[in-house]
């Protein structure tokens, strides 16, 4: 249940994350964390963002 209960709150995160994006501003890793959970890695934002400009 906590699972599909983070799974559900994933999109919003993820929304967020964009916007800030879209708006030149970071999310800083304690906020990222914060949003996608204990288990997030701030990296794992940086590693995307390089996969994009392949």
């Amino acid at each position: 249940m906590e699972r599909i209960s983070r799974l559900q709150k994933m999109p919003c995160a993820v929304d967020r994350m964009m916007e800030a994006s879209k708006t030149g501003m970071r999310l800083t890793p304690e906020e990222q964390v914060e949003l996608f959970g204990d288990d997030w890695q701030p990296a794992w934002a940086e590693e995307a963002e390089d996969g994009l400009d392949l």
